[in-house]
C-alpha cells in the first residue's frame, strides 16, 4: 500500500511526473515541457472546495482519496470512485498515462493521458 502524500510528494516515469502540490491541487504533467495533462481540480480556487486539501491517501480498497485535516478532518474527493482496487497500486507509466491496478494487475481506472493525450480535469464529487 501506498503510504499518504504531503505537500511536495512526487512520483516520476520517463515521461511525466505526479505532483501532490501545496495549493492542494494533485497534478500530472509532462517531462518535457512541464505541460499539465491531467488535474483533480483541488486546488485552493477550485470551486466548491471549502476546505485546502492538506493530504493525498491511498485507501487500502485503492481508491485515491484527498482530506482536508484541520479541526474537523474530512475526505474531500474520491479521484477513482466506483473503480476500487482492493490491495492494487497507482502506476505513473512511460505512455504519460496515469493507472490504478487491482493486485492482480487489472486497469480500473486512468487518467486517459496515453500518447500524451491531454486528460480532462478530475470533477471531484463536492
Amino acid at each position: 500500500m501506498t503510504p499518504d502524500w504531503t505537500c511536495g510528494t512526487s512520483l516520476t516515469s520517463n515521461t511525466v511526473h505526479l505532483v501532490f502540490q501545496c495549493d492542494g491541487n494533485l497534478v500530472l504533467y509532462r517531462n518535457s515541457d512541464g505541460h499539465a495533462m491531467w488535474a483533480a481540480g483541488s486546488d485552493d480556487g477550485s470551486t466548491g472546495f471549502a476546505n485546502h486539501i492538506d493530504r493525498v491517501n491511498f485507501h487500502s480498497d485503492g481508491t485515491i482519496h484527498l482530506w482536508h485535516l484541520g479541526t474537523f478532518p474530512k475526505d474531500e474527493c474520491t479521484i477513482n470512485a466506483g473503480a476500487a482496487a482492493p490491495f492494487g497500486h497507482m502506476s505513473v507509466q512511460d505512455d504519460g498515462n496515469l493507472v490504478v491496478y487491482t493486485d492482480g494487475g487489472h486497469a480500473v481506472w486512468s487518467s486517459n493521458t496515453y500518447n500524451n493525450m491531454q486528460g480532462i480535469l478530475h470533477a471531484c464529487p463536492i
